[in-house]
């Protein structure tokens, strides 16, 4: 067979906030004949190929998170889009 996709080992990407990369990867239900195993969402922030941080709860924390991480860097956070502020209801 064919090698794995960037979607199947880092997830679908999201959002771009600055010069990182907000990624989900969506894990379905699998169903036996004797146990039902859960689905889940697994939420990681990327810069390129680098995992940064992972296991976050939603997208919007996750884009919070990078904003966070840009202050701290001391980044430029007017170059972040208006409208992935206003869907994730950021505080910049």
């Amino acid at each position: 067979m064919g090698g794995s996709r960037t979607m199947e080992k880092r997830g679908h990407h999201i959002c771009q906030v600055g010069t990182y990369q907000v990624r989900q990867k969506v894990i379905k239900a699998i169903e036996d004949k004797m146990k039902t195993k859960p689905g889940s969402t697994e939420v990681s922030i990327y810069k390129g190929k680098k995992k940064i941080e992972g296991n976050l709860t939603s997208v919007s924390a996750a884009a919070q998170r990078v904003i966070d991480i840009l202050k701290e860097e001391g980044k430029d956070i007017s170059t972040i889009s208006k409208k992935v502020i206003k869907k994730y209801s950021l505080l910049v």
